[in-house]
């Protein structure tokens, strides 16, 4: 009996290993199957986070890029007037640069003129002095022509007075000499 006292606890041990074994086995199972929970799970919701942040992504940034179009668009306008603007505006100065030459070129020739008349109305002023003067010496030369017709005249008279008197002579002696 004793052997089968010795026995049993050996089937005992045996029982309790094989049965420990399992439990272990099973335990295993369980602590994978425990850590293989957390790990889908958080699978699960890695992939549910990143549908979800994807899908916030796109409804975010679709209106973030059509905003961005929209701006990018208008820039694009603004640039294509300002380029207009400053096309126009060169044009103008072009025209502004030609006008004020022109206008130069105006006012030079308006002083030029200005001047040509300053130097007509001295010429008209010198030659109205001029025929003053020439009026003043055709009065002079007038009165002197008078003095020297007055004065001719005044020589004249006697030297004709004479003249008539020699004549007169001369007839005289011319009678007198021709009855003789």
């Amino acid at each position: 009996m004793q052997a089968g006292f010795l026995s049993a606890p050996d089937e005992f041990v045996e029982l309790e290993k094989t049965t420990a074994a399992r439990d272990v086995a099973m335990a295993s199972s369980m602590a994978l199957t425990v850590l293989a929970i957390p790990v889908v799970v958080g699978i699960i919701a890695l992939v549910q986070e990143v549908g979800i942040s994807f899908l916030m992504t796109r409804r975010i940034t679709q209106p973030l890029n059509r905003v961005i179009t929209g701006f990018t668009e208008a820039s694009n306008r603004t640039a294509l007037v300002s380029f207009q603007a400053a096309v126009s505006s060169r044009s103008t100065a072009d025209g502004t640069s030609e006008q004020t030459a022109f206008q130069e070129e105006t006012f030079s020739s308006l002083e030029e003129i200005s001047s040509m008349e300053v130097r007509n109305r001295n010429n008209v002023a010198k030659a109205k002095e001029l025929v003053n003067e020439a009026g003043d010496i055709v009065a002079q030369v007038d009165e002197y022509t008078n003095q020297m017709a007055r004065a001719v005249a005044h020589v004249i008279r006697p030297s004709e007075e004479s003249r008539k008197t020699s004549r007169a002579s001369l007839k005289s002696h011319s009678k007198r000499a021709y009855r003789l």
